[in-house]
């Protein structure tokens, strides 16, 4: 049975031309609004870690997270770091560092599973030296992953047989991939193919829908195979986040949306 989240803030006005951005005004809400809609999880976001004010960084914070969980029977299952995606991990910068250890610390408590890591734009590793260092760097907080039962999910902008050429020779069992389907569409990839390859390295999926090229757009109207990519994602039980677009009116875009998810997810296999 796949979980059927959303990323955070899709459940608010949009405040910003940009896609990720944590919703201050509103991400108490969003709980419930995302309960009433049908949602099982919100996937959290954060977006700077230079940040102090995200409450997933302070005890008070956590503290009402679980509530609103416990409240609305939605849970945050894992992490979006989107902060990663200046580069600043890949360079070994000390706040990056910091960062990471400090969502760990807060996945350990809040009873996390995964927290996402982008490698796209100005954070793409495409040399195989540079992802060794990237697997070393993250190798060091091994042992407290394990410990706590968290995943770090790699979202990267590579293919699949690249990708898992990379993970085959490794042992280690903390680090994972997040998918994309729009965004591997979008670089011209046959997402369910990848996803197939890709096999049990995927963790979570992210839903959302692009052209070849081209921007996001509502789902269904870009060149994401969905009956394959659901077809997949139905045997494999993976969870899947709405990573879509909000537009104007963010409670219809968030129904139509999820309206399509369990149309797809609820067909008969062919």
């Amino acid at each position: 049975m796949n979980s059927v989240g959303i990323m955070q803030g899709r459940l608010s006005p949009q405040v910003t031309a940009a896609g990720q951005k944590f919703p201050y005004e509103y991400w108490r809400e969003e709980f419930a609004r995302a309960c009433r809609l049908g949602f099982d999880a919100i996937e959290w976001l954060y977006d700077s870690h230079r940040e102090t004010c995200n409450p997933l960084l302070s005890q008070e914070g956590r503290e009402e997270i679980r509530a609103l969980c416990y409240e609305h029977k939605v849970s945050v299952n894992s992490v979006c770091a989107h902060a990663f995606i200046d580069g600043s991990l890949i360079n070994e910068e000390s706040c990056a560092l910091r960062s990471l250890s400090s969502l760990i610390d807060a996945a350990c408590e809040l009873e996390i599973e995964r927290i996402i890591l982008p490698f796209l734009e100005t954070s793409s590793v495409t040399d195989f030296r540079q992802w060794n260092d990237v697997f070393r760097r993250l190798g060091e907080f091994d042992d407290r992953l394990r410990a706590n039962g968290i995943l770090l999910l790699l979202e990267t902008d590579i293919d699949a047989r690249t990708l898992g050429d990379l993970f085959d020779p490794r042992p280690n069992t903390t680090t994972r991939i997040c998918y994309d389907v729009g965004n591997r569409t979008a670089d011209g990839a046959d997402a369910a193919e990848e996803i197939l390859c890709l096999g049990s390295l995927i963790a979570e999926i992210h839903i959302k829908d692009r052209p070849h090229g081209g921007p996001n757009v509502n789902l269904g109207l870009g060149d994401v195979d969905f009956d394959g990519v659901f077809r997949l994602c139905r045997m494999s039980g993976v969870p899947l986040i709405l990573e879509t677009t909000v537009g104007g009116n963010w409670e219809a875009a968030a129904l139509a949306n999820i309206g399509f998810v369990n149309e797809h997810m609820d067909r008969e296999p062919v």
